[in-house]
């Protein structure tokens, strides 16, 4: 299946503001090629690394998700595991 799968990072060096995800600029670029999918029927795949995200572009109509990268995803199952183990 092909999809659109904006990189907010990439957007953010782009706009002079690195790694500022989610600076204005950066997500009014997302928002506004998330809303161009929507109106031409593509796919799009949304960067959402925390469950409020998840639900938030959901609520837009969103059913496809990048949850973060292997390391950032192991770090923080991790730091879970941690948690639960130290009672």
């Amino acid at each position: 299946m092909d999809l659109v799968l904006p990189g907010p990072g990439d957007l953010s060096q782009s706009y002079g503001v690195p790694w500022q995800v989610r600076h204005p600029r950066v997500r009014e670029a997302v928002n506004t090629l998330r809303a161009a999918c929507a109106r031409h029927g593509v796919p799009f795949c949304a960067m959402a690394t925390t469950e409020e995200r998840r639900r938030e572009w959901r609520a837009d109509g969103v059913t496809a998700f990048v949850l973060g990268q292997d390391r950032d995803l192991f770090s923080r199952a991790l730091r879970a595991h941690r948690e639960t183990a130290a009672g």
